[in-house]
C-alpha cells in the first residue's frame, strides 16, 4: 500500500470514527458522569485500535486528537445545558436567567 493510499485510508477511518462518535453521543440520553466517561474511553479505544491497524502518520494522529478534543468539549456543553426528563425521551434546555438566579441564591 502506497503512502497516498495509506493517507486516504487514515482520513476515511478518522471520518468514520468521528461521525459514529457524534451519532453515539447525540443519541445518548445521559446526565451521568460515569456514562459520559465510558463514552469517552470507548471512543479513545476505537481511535487507538484504528491507529495500530492502519499505522497512521503523525499528522493524522494530531488531527484525530484535535477532533476528539472538539467533540468532548462540544459534548460537555451539550450535557451541561440539558436535563433528563422522567420520560427519558426529551431534553429541556435550562433557562439561563433561572440558572443565574439560582446561582445567586446559593452564593448569596
Amino acid at each position: 500500500m502506497s503512502n497516498v493510499e495509506r493517507d486516504v485510508a487514515c482520513d476515511v477511518a478518522c471520518d468514520v470514527v468521528s461521525q459514529t462518535t457524534i451519532k453515539m453521543i447525540m443519541t445518548m440520553r445521559v446526565t451521568n458522569s460515569i456514562t459520559r466517561m465510558t463514552a469517552i474511553i470507548t471512543m479513545t479505544m476505537t481511535v487507538v485500535m484504528i491507529m495500530t491497524t492502519t499505522k497512521m502518520m503523525m499528522t493524522t494522529i494530531i488531527k484525530m486528537l484535535m477532533i476528539t478534543i472538539c467533540f468532548v468539549t462540544e459534548c460537555q456543553i451539550v450535557w451541561s445545558s440539558a436535563i433528563q426528563t422522567p420520560s427519558n425521551t426529551h431534553y429541556y434546555v435550562h433557562n439561563i436567567d433561572l440558572l443565574y438566579r439560582r446561582h445567586d441564591v446559593y452564593h448569596a
